[in-house]
């Protein structure tokens, strides 16, 4: 291969490279669930079944406008585990985005679709 050619590969892989690179990384921890409130939830709930509470509903619904506001209307792509709270709270989050506007991937691999 000619280094003209090789040049021109190397240049096309660092400008997908670059353009597949998040712009924006933001890490979210679950709203406030039913163990946050009481402890002993997990003597009786397993630990992947923990709900979030109303108010951890509200907390995330908040996020969610917050959210919309500092993406816009850019893709967003959202990695969540598997956990019933995790679940719940990109389902509140996601209530301030149009479903055409996220791509969700659970932890697992599967996909997951809100509405």
């Amino acid at each position: 291969m000619s280094l003209w050619l090789l040049d021109k590969v190397l240049a096309t892989k660092r400008f997908v490279y670059h353009q597949r690179r998040p712009r924006r990384i933001v890490l979210v921890r679950h709203g406030e669930s039913e163990a946050n409130v009481d402890p002993t939830v997990y003597f009786t709930v397993p630990d992947n079944r923990i709900s979030l509470t109303e108010l951890g509903k509200e907390q995330c619904r908040a996020l969610g406008r917050d959210l919309k506001q500092l993406f816009g209307d850019k893709r967003v792509r959202c990695y969540v585990s598997p956990l019933c709270r995790t679940l719940q709270t990109l389902e509140a989050i996601a209530e301030a985005f149009p479903t055409s506007q996220l791509t969700v991937r659970a932890a697992s691999g599967l996909s997951v679709v809100f509405r």
